[in-house]
């Protein structure tokens, strides 16, 4: 596996592994381009956490890309139920659907759990996902999509209207610009279940109304 060396001074941001996203817009020249996943739609409504989990497993290896949605959703309902099960979560049942007792609020920890899970039950272990405690730099995630590695961010609802936070994927960024205020970022919306591209400083400072003003302000990433 490929070896990232971490910088001293910034020992808290990790580097991730991902094989990136397809692009189904014309982008201009310099754009990077990335590798197409089949990328899992979140089941439930609070569930960005899970999926994100289970999508940062399919782009740091490329298991999975003809998986049916079923078999993903077993999968991923599969890995959370292990995960409740070692932690002692009481999990909610319902006669109407024999999932609803894995729709157990998370964050992006959880979203390491589930990803760490299916890459060492896959043989990928030498890989760790890791929780990082800050937003990473835009030259530090095009470093990482270029490297083949994905992102996993949390939205917090710091902006002006975001009722909740929310967990997403960072697959692509566009840097035909000269300044930072130019950079976009593409990102996996798993509740919306489609791409959308951001202004880099939008989604730090929650200005954007794609993401319903939220804000990125951590980091799930991968050391190998």
């Amino acid at each position: 596996m490929l070896k990232k060396l971490t910088i001293s001074i910034i020992a808290f941001v990790l580097t991730l592994s991902f094989t990136s996203v397809a692009f189904a817009e014309s982008r201009a020249s310099g754009e990077i381009n990335v590798i197409n996943h089949d990328y899992s739609e979140q089941f439930m409504s609070d569930w960005c956490w899970a999926a994100t989990g289970l999508n940062l497993f399919i782009g740091s290896t490329g298991e999975y890309d003809n998986m049916s949605e079923n078999k993903k959703k077993e999968v991923l309902y599969q890995q959370v139920k292990e995960y409740a099960d070692s932690t002692g979560m009481n999990l909610k049942e319902d006669k109407y659907d024999k999932y609803e007792r894995y729709n157990i609020g998370a964050g992006l920890r959880d979203t390491c759990m589930i990803v760490n899970n299916l890459l060492y039950e896959n043989r990928y272990r030498d890989v760790e996902y890791n929780f990082a405690s800050k937003a990473r730099s835009f030259r530090w995630i095009e470093d990482d999509i270029k490297n083949g590695y994905p992102l996993g961010i949390l939205l917090d609802c710091t902006g002006s209207t975001a009722d909740s936070d929310h967990i997403v994927m960072i697959n692509g960024t566009d840097t035909i610009f000269d300044t930072s205020e130019d950079y976009e970022i593409r990102i996996f919306n798993s509740d919306a279940d489609r791409n959308i591209w951001i202004n880099y400083e939008d989604a730090k400072n929650g200005n954007s109304k794609d993401l319903k003003y939220r804000t990125y302000v951590f980091t799930a990433e991968a050391d190998y």
